[in-house]
């Protein structure tokens, strides 16, 4: 299930090359700003925001999912879009309310809200915010399967890391 790319485009508030903040902070450029952290990390459901530029990107979109079972033998992903000229997206949002939430045996599931790419020096989106309740785990690991990170900006206008959280 993949939603990245789908959430909003930059406020106003959204500096040139700057990345857009959910989760977190985004990363700013030189004297520009962006937008503050927003939403609930115990109920994710909003889009991210993007990024500006010379263009513009968007960030993550939002997921819920609600099952007796879900068996992730793949991934979910609300990553923010990524660009080499602009200031990327935050992540999106994800939230799970399962009862058992099953991976596949080899540990390659993922659920990941990150901030967009950059192979240049412009802010990179803050990460998303991820959510998952759930009564058994079975053949999966919240801490090493599940990211809400920003990615790497080449000179540290990096944006803030997002949120996980889960509760059985």
């Amino acid at each position: 299930i993949d939603v990245s790319n789908r959430g909003n485009k930059p406020s106003s508030e959204v500096g040139s090359y700057s990345g857009g903040s959910y989760g977190g902070k985004g990363g700013v450029n030189s004297s520009q700003t962006t937008n503050e952290p927003y939403g609930n990390y115990l109920a994710p459901y909003e889009f991210g925001m993007g990024g500006q530029g010379s263009g513009v990107t968007r960030g993550g979109g939002a997921i819920k999912i609600t099952a007796d079972v879900l068996e992730l033998s793949g991934q979910i992903l609300a990553n923010g879009q990524g660009y080499s000229s602009y200031g990327t997206g935050s992540g999106g949002s994800i939230w799970l309310d399962v009862g058992t939430l099953k991976g596949d045996i080899d540990g390659t599931a993922r659920i990941m809200a990150n901030g967009g790419d950059t192979s240049n020096d412009h802010g990179t989106g803050s990460g998303g915010r991820i959510a998952i309740y759930y009564s058994t785990l079975d053949d999966f690991d919240i801490i090493s399967q599940v990211y809400a990170t920003s990615a790497k900006s080449y000179s540290d206008q990096s944006g803030a890391a997002g949120t996980v959280y889960s509760k059985d």
